[in-house]
């Protein structure tokens, strides 16, 4: 009976230090920002500005890459004003819905926040 009692207080302290070191590396929604902030800018530079038609960025009279390093605090904006964050203390789910024109593709993300990291399980185009 001592024995079952010794093994079920340790293994309550190790999940207790588990929840613990999990609650404690538990990422910030700034830390997401960023994180968005730069899995965004590198989307629209590898991806979408690959796509856009040469007489559209000389309508614009710029480069789409440089469009998109000059409106950082413009995205950055967009991207807070349209994110989820829910907090379960052990690990936060971050749901961005970016959306910026009817007559543009939006984009949904699912980003799960653990152990100072980010993973994005789900990416759709609109």
């Amino acid at each position: 009976m001592k024995i079952i009692m010794i093994i079920a207080v340790f293994s309550a302290a190790i999940l207790v230090g588990l929840g613990e070191a999990l609650a404690t590396t538990n990422p910030s929604q700034a830390e997401y920002e960023q994180y968005a902030m730069q899995q965004l800018t590198e989307y629209l530079k590898e991806r979408a500005c690959k796509k856009v038609p040469s007489f559209i960025e000389n309508l614009l009279k710029q480069n789409c890459t440089t469009l998109v390093d000059r409106n950082q605090s413009a995205l950055r904006q967009l991207l807070v004003q349209n994110t989820h964050r829910q907090d379960l203390v052990i690990v936060s789910l971050y749901r961005t819905d970016l959306k910026v024109n009817p007559l543009l593709p939006g984009y949904k993300f699912e980003t799960i926040g653990i152990l100072n990291h980010f993973y994005t399980y789900s990416a759709e185009q609109d």
